[in-house]
């Protein structure tokens, strides 16, 4: 990554761009945990480039082999599938009157991660070759982990059980396809009542 740097430098002003904010939303963090005396796992990240030009976004790899051969996504359960399929979904979909779509943004890094489980989302990390190499935590789920996508979705469930009755009076039910939530509204004399009283 060091040498891609080297040779693209609008690429490595885009990779500590988005370093610097993912530290600067509180996502990561500079680690104080003693590593070199207890089970830790440091994940190797790479840059995914969707088209030229545009924003770069940080992967950090779960799948990666350790010193003792085993990856932290072969330690992790992945949970059940709370997904439907998109047929399902969209079959559904297609049934109503009025529909909305939302996405939610940066829905993996919503959840934090418990501290003393930060030290299985350990990262090397530094702006230049001529800094020192530091040991940052990730503290919240990321992309790349077998358990991200349950519990983002897990997550996002739980908040709409608890929330149902404070925010959502008029949503009559919904459904999840991966980060993108489709909800159906009640009929068009209800709605205009709810959003005139709202």
């Amino acid at each position: 990554m060091e040498r891609r740097m080297r040779r693209d430098p609008a690429f490595r002003d885009k990779y500590v761009e988005f370093m610097r904010e993912y530290q600067e939303l509180g996502h990561m963090s500079p680690s104080n945990f003693d590593w070199r005396s207890q089970e830790h796992y440091f994940l190797p990240h790479h840059a995914v480039l969707r088209t030229p030009g545009s924003k770069i976004r940080v992967v950090f790899d779960g799948s990666a082999p350790s010193s003792n051969g085993v990856s932290l996504n072969q330690c992790l359960h992945s949970g059940p599938k709370l997904i439907k399929d998109i047929s399902d979904i969209l079959t559904h979909f297609r049934r109503h009157q009025v529909v909305f779509v939302a996405d939610i943004r940066m829905m993996f890094r919503q959840s934090v991660v418990h501290r003393d489980d930060r030290r299985y989302q350990l990262i090397l990390w530094r702006e230049k070759p001529s800094d020192p190499i530091q040991v940052f935590e990730l503290n919240t789920t990321t992309y790349g982990l077998r358990s991200s996508p349950y519990i983002a979705i897990r997550t996002l469930l739980e908040l709409a059980e608890r929330e149902r009755l404070k925010y959502a009076r008029g949503l009559l039910f919904w459904r999840l396809w991966s980060t993108w939530t489709f909800a159906r509204a009640p009929p068009p004399s209800r709605r205009l009542l709810y959003c005139e009283t709202n």
